[in-house]
C-alpha cells in the first residue's frame, strides 16, 4: 500500500486497547473515504480490512463524473487520474447492434490499486490500519459501538462504527440492519490481454444478457477489463448459467471476439454480487453504527456502477459522525439516513425506472435508434451519466415522449 508509514499499522491486540473515535469495518470505497475524511478532521481513526492491501477486487473499474468528483473533493483526482486510463467515448449497443457514440470523460482502474490507494491516503492523514476480520459489531449499554474481531478475545471499542463491507452483509445481518438479504444482480469479469487495439469504453444490451449488459473497459494500453452482469431483484434469480453467457458474449459480440481472438486471458474469470437501490440496510442502527456504501445498496440499477456513489456515503457518513462527536451529540447520527436519502434517493429512482424500461429488447433497441439519429437526445444521455439530467427526463415513457416534440 502505498504511502504508508511506520506506526500506521497497529496489530490486532493494539486495536482493543484504546477506545477509538471511529472504527471503520472496510476499506473500499465507502470506507476509505470515510476514514479519510474523519482522520483529516482530527479523530482517531481505525480501519480494519478483512485482507492485506492491495487486494483484488471484482468490479468494472469504471470511475464515472461521481467517482471523480469525490475524488476532486478529497484532494486526489489528479493523482489517480495518472494512474487510471482514460477514454473519450463511450460506444453502446443494444440488443438489434444498434450502435450509438457519447463522449465523457470515463476512467478506469483496477481496483486492487484504487482501494490501496484510497486507504493509503486515510492512512498518511492519520489512520491506523489493522488487518483483521469482523464478525460481529453493535452498541451497547453505555452507549460504545463495539467490533468483535476474529480469533481475539476482547472487541474493538469506538465512539462510533461505520460498517462498509460491500455485498458481504454477515455483519448487517447479525446486527439486525439488514434489510434486504438478497443481492439485485450477478456479474462476470475476466481481465484480457490483447494487440487488438479498441480505445473507447463499449457496452452491450445484448439480448442475451437484458436486464443487463455486457462491457469492455480498457484499463491499461493492451489491456481491458470483459465482463457481464444480470440485474434480477425484481424477478426470480435468472436460471441461466452465467458463465455460460459470458463465454456467449465473448464468441458472438464482435468486439469482444477480437480481442479474445488476439489476446490471452490474464487471469481466471470471477463473479460478484453486487447491491443496488438504497434499500439493502439500515443506514443506522439507532445507536452508534452506522453503514455505507454497497452493504447499504449504494451501487445504481442500469449502470451497475457503484465506487462514486459508495464514496459519496462515505463522505455523508463522515459528515454526520463529525457533528455527533464535535457537539456531543449522538443524536445527529440520525441525520445521516436523512442526507443519504434525501441527496441520492432520487437518483437512484431514476437509474431503477430506466433500467425497467430499457430492460424490454424492443425498447432498448428504439432508444438507441432515436439516439443514434440525434445530437441532441446523445447530448442529454451525457448529461444522465454526469448527473446533470435526470434518467427519467430521456429513458422512461414520458422521455420517449418528449422525444417527439
Amino acid at each position: 500500500m502505498t504511502r504508508e508509514s511506520a506506526g500506521s499499522r497497529v496489530s490486532r491486540e493494539q486495536a482493543t486497547a484504546t477506545v477509538w473515535d471511529v472504527a471503520v469495518i472496510g476499506a473500499g470505497p465507502a470506507g476509505a473515504v470515510a476514514a479519510l475524511e474523519l482522520s483529516t478532521r482530527g479523530y482517531s481513526v481505525l480501519l480494519l480490512e478483512r485482507l492485506e492491501l492491495p487486494r483484488d477486487k471484482v468490479c468494472g473499474d469504471g470511475l464515472l463524473a461521481d467517482s471523480l468528483r469525490v475524488l476532486q473533493r478529497i484532494g486526489l483526482l489528479q493523482e489517480i487520474r495518472s494512474l487510471a486510463y482514460t477514454c473519450r467515448r463511450l460506444r453502446v449497443y443494444s440488443p438489434r447492434r444498434i450502435a450509438f457514440e457519447l463522449g465523457g470523460d470515463f476512467l478506469a482502474l483496477k481496483r486492487a490499486t484504487l482501494d490501496a490507494r484510497l486507504a493509503g491516503e486515510a492512512v498518511a492523514r492519520g489512520a491506523r490500519l489493522c488487518i483483521a476480520e469482523a464478525i460481529g459489531v453493535g452498541t451497547d449499554q453505555q452507549g460504545t459501538a463495539w467490533v468483535t474481531l476474529r480469533d481475539v478475545p476482547r472487541p474493538v471499542r469506538a465512539r462510533v462504527a461505520v460498517v462498509a463491507t460491500g455485498a458481504r452483509t454477515t455483519l448487517l445481518r447479525d446486527s439486525g440492519m439488514l434489510l434486504r438479504p438478497r443481492a439485485s444482480a450477478i456479474a462476470l469479469r475476466c481481465y484480457l490481454r490483447s494487440p487488438a487495439a479498441l480505445d473507447e469504453w463499449v457496452v452491450s444490451f445484448d439480448r442475451s444478457i437484458v436486464p443487463g449488459y455486457g462491457w469492455i473497459f480498457p484499463v491499461a494500453a493492451g489491456e481491458y477489463n470483459i465482463g457481464c452482469g444480470v440485474f434480477y431483484d425484481d424477478r426470480d434469480r435468472p436460471a441461466t448459467n452465467l458463465r455460460r453467457l459470458f463465454e456467449s458474449f465473448l464468441e458472438q459480440f464482435p468486439p469482444a471476439r477480437r480481442l479474445r481472438t488476439a489476446g490471452c486471458s490474464l487471469g481466471p474469470l470471477e463473479g460478484a454480487q453486487l447491491r443496488c437501490g438504497l434499500d439493502g440496510a439500515s443506514f443506522h442502527d439507532g445507536g452508534q453504527v452506522v453503514a455505507a456504501g454497497e452493504a447499504v445498496g449504494s451501487t445504481l440499477h442500469l449502470t451497475g456502477e457503484g465506487i462514486g456513489k459508495a464514496m459519496e456515503t462515505g463522505e455523508l457518513a463522515a459528515a454526520a459522525i463529525d457533528e455527533a462527536l464535535s457537539t456531543g451529540d449522538p443524536g445527529r447520527l440520525g441525520d445521516y439516513p436523512d442526507r443519504v436519502v434525501g441527496g441520492l434517493s432520487r437518483i437512484y429512482r431514476g437509474f431503477r425506472t430506466a433500467q425497467g424500461w430499457i430492460s424490454r429488447g424492443w425498447v432498448a433497441d428504439l432508444t438507441a435508434a432515436r439516439l443514434a439519429g440525434s445530437r441532441r437526445l446523445r447530448g442529454r444521455l451525457e448529461g444522465v451519466l454526469d448527473e446533470t439530467v435526470a434518467p427519467e427526463e430521456l429513458l422512461s415513457p414520458r422521455g420517449l415522449v418528449a422525444w417527439r416534440r
